[in-house]
């Protein structure tokens, strides 16, 4: 698990944050964001400890939020050779991001969600084909989320400075409320990690694991 080290100005007030009192889970989608078996199990060149760390934490925010009656949704990141969702030639073909591309392509045993996690029947599974999963070339996830009345979203999953971040930052300036979960996000390290929860705490109320269950029972965060 990661060392959590939230910066100065999230701690003592110094920069303002969202803080929400409360949630609505008739109202609220938890996106659970690219837990995919290439990000996720162990002998993917892709995958990390941290992201294994966070299941036990995922999991139970994902049956927290389906008991409350709130959404559930997971994301894959996704390839696509098709517009209006395939990304330009440049960035797939890239150094960096090539070997992936063509892990995430549908039907390659990398694309699918981890069995590890706790998905059940009636849960939305979203193919996205960038980083943010609220972008229109990416997917359809915010036209679905409006017309099931859904105006909150908790983001859990990796990776924390990338897809998670980015569809924080997506959501909040389309106007929906967002919950960021500490211990329930993970990047490759723990100063990327650290740092992007710096950077995410000015799009979004940054809660963790217990304060984010409580929330959905209806409870307020101890």
């Amino acid at each position: 698990m990661h060392k959590l080290e939230l910066p100065p100005h999230l701690i003592d007030g110094t920069r303002p944050c969202f803080r929400f009192a409360s949630l609505e889970p008739a109202r609220t989608a938890l996106l659970v964001i690219d837990l995919q078996v290439a990000f996720v199990d162990e002998g993917q060149p892709f995958a990390s400890q941290n992201a294994r760390d966070i299941l036990p934490n995922v999991n139970a925010i994902i049956a927290a939020a389906r008991a409350a009656g709130a959404l559930v949704v997971f994301t894959r990141a996704s390839t696509s050779d098709h517009p209006p969702y395939a990304r330009p030639d440049w960035f797939d073909r890239s150094a960096a991001y090539a070997p992936l591309a063509d892990l995430l392509r549908e039907g390659r045993p990398g694309h699918a969600l981890s069995a590890l996690l706790d998905r059940q029947q009636g849960d939305l599974v979203i193919d996205k084909y960038r980083s943010s999963a609220m972008l229109p070339q990416s997917c359809d996830l915010t036209d679905r989320l409006r017309a099931g009345g859904i105006d909150t979203l908790i983001i859990v999953g990796a990776i924390t400075n990338y897809c998670c971040e980015n569809t924080a930052r997506d959501a909040c300036q389309m106007d929906f409320r967002v919950f960021f979960v500490t211990d329930a996000t993970a990047a490759m390290t723990d100063a990327e990690h650290n740092a992007s929860l710096g950077s995410v705490g000015g799009h979004a109320d940054l809660r963790d694991t217990s304060e984010i269950i409580r929330l959905l029972q209806g409870h307020e965060p101890q």
